[in-house]
């Protein structure tokens, strides 16, 4: 339906209120009612900031290869050179502290408040508490598997017992709105105030239990990548195409590590980074858990397993050099853009959380770039279409590798209805329907109207 211009004013308002909840209710824009011609929002992490963070990272990895440190130190060494990086450029140059959704004044805007500032501190190292008593529960946590990840809490908690009272006394003077959820919660924990509301409470328990499960096992995998990297011999690189990929390949993944660990460990207000909302769903937060450790061990072992012939790539394509380099090649390629879909975020990459809408890099062109191509990369890596254990096993396994990929079809779903009560989002999403990878190529096969 379009809007008479002929009828009255107030027609017109009505209509447009009817579009603004639909809108909001879904996320759906229908074709008729949509701009004709929809803008890319500005995304919340610039292309500069995460290609300076890229660059800051690669030079850190390079400089600390050398023995000498142990590993979960210069784990963090490349963890916090690559944040550093990204911080000045968005402080500086971006100004992402200015944001109207960081709720920052340029200026104080608040008197002292002692009380609000311990009560803040209480609420936060609660929090703290809470994630620690849980890993001291669960038995997941207390084998090797998290050593490194253990040591580096050990090592940084002392200093975050130093910066934060200045940095919650800094953002405190300054924030719009600074009667917060710590604050309530420091309040209500020392007798001095009811409980936090309760969707308030539960974003807050949401997004650290999003920060308390991904941190340590994205910090683990990322020392056990920095380890292998550190360990490749440099001279095979220019002789070996085997060699050449398993590099890039683990490179890639490497940069992918890297940059969620960033993501996860930098939420501040100050930077803008915070968490805006978390995934609301028990659907959406089911979908993206089975795709990690320790869930996808009894999902993908004994439901989903679709490596059943352990028959790869580099068996089919084995002494035919060309085909090898070639899908080798094309392999790289879908890490490659499934690792700048990562390193796109910048300082904001999370699972489960909305902390900006990100519409650079990949995001141009698709709203789920990461998901497309490393679904794309499981069919290339495994083809489980050309099982040596006959037609029927590659039917069974192309089968299974479908359900694992309609996993990923899941997630996002589920994240885009998640992230559609956000206009921004709603704003780059029609952009995409209209100027998106799709969308041209539609175009371009469509013939024109003489």
């Amino acid at each position: 339906m379009t809007i008479d211009v002929r009828g009255s004013l107030g027609a017109a308002r009505r209509q447009a209120a009817r579009i603004e909840v639909v809108q909001a209710a879904d996320g759906y824009v229908a074709p008729e009612l949509a701009p004709a011609n929809a803008t890319r929002p500005v995304s919340a992490t610039r292309m500069a900031t995460a290609l300076t963070g890229f660059a800051a990272s690669a030079i850190a990895i390079v400089a600390l290869k050398r023995p000498g440190l142990p590993l979960h130190e210069k784990t963090l060494l490349v963890v916090f050179i690559t944040a550093a990086a990204m911080i000045l450029v968005d402080l500086a140059l971006f100004r992402t502290s200015a944001n109207p959704s960081a709720g920052m004044a340029l200026r104080p805007a608040n008197a002292w408040n002692v009380e609000r500032i311990v009560s803040k501190l209480i609420g936060f190292w609660a929090t703290l508490g809470a994630v620690a008593a849980a890993y001291l529960v669960f038995p997941e946590y207390h084998g090797n598997f998290y050593a490194e990840a253990s040591a580096a809490v050990r090592l940084m908690l002392p200093w975050l017992a130093l910066i934060s009272p200045v940095y919650v006394a800094y953002v405190d003077r300054r924030q719009m709105e600074p009667d917060d959820i710590y604050a309530e919660l420091g309040r209500f924990l020392t007798l001095r105030g009811p409980l936090p509301q309760r969707d308030l409470l539960g974003q807050h328990v949401r997004g650290w239990l999003v920060k308390g499960f991904f941190l340590p096992l994205m910090f683990v995998y990322l020392a056990g990548a920095l380890h292998d990297i550190w360990a490749v011999d440099v001279a095979k690189l220019s002789t070996s195409f085997s060699a050449f990929f398993e590099a890039s390949y683990s490179g890639f993944f490497l940069f992918d590590l890297l940059f969620a660990v960033v993501g996860y460990t930098f939420t501040f207000r100050l930077l803008d980074t915070h968490i805006r909302s978390a995934e609301p769903t028990a659907v959406g937060w089911v979908v993206c858990l089975v795709c990690y450790q320790p869930f996808w061990s009894i999902v993908g072992q004994n439901y989903l397993r679709y490596e059943q012939d352990n028959f790869y790539w580099g068996g089919l394509t084995s002494g035919h050099e060309a085909i090898y380099l070639v899908w080798g090649s094309l392999i790289l390629i879908a890490a490659a853009i499934y690792a700048w879909a990562t390193v796109s975020f910048g300082l904001r990459f999370s699972n489960l959380t909305h902390r900006g809408i990100i519409t650079s890099g990949p995001y141009r062109w698709t709203k789920h770039p990461a998901y497309v191509f490393k679904c794309i990369s499981f069919w290339l890596v495994s083809i489980p279409f050309l099982s040596n254990e006959g037609l029927g096993a590659a039917l069974s396994q192309s089968v299974l590798l479908i359900l694992a990929n309609a996993i990923y079809v899941a997630r996002a779903y589920t994240e885009e209805k998640h992230l559609s009560r956000d206009p921004v989002y709603r704003e780059y999403q029609q952009f995409i329907r209209q100027h998106g990878a799709v969308a041209r190529f539609i175009k371009l096969m469509t013939p024109q109207r003489q």
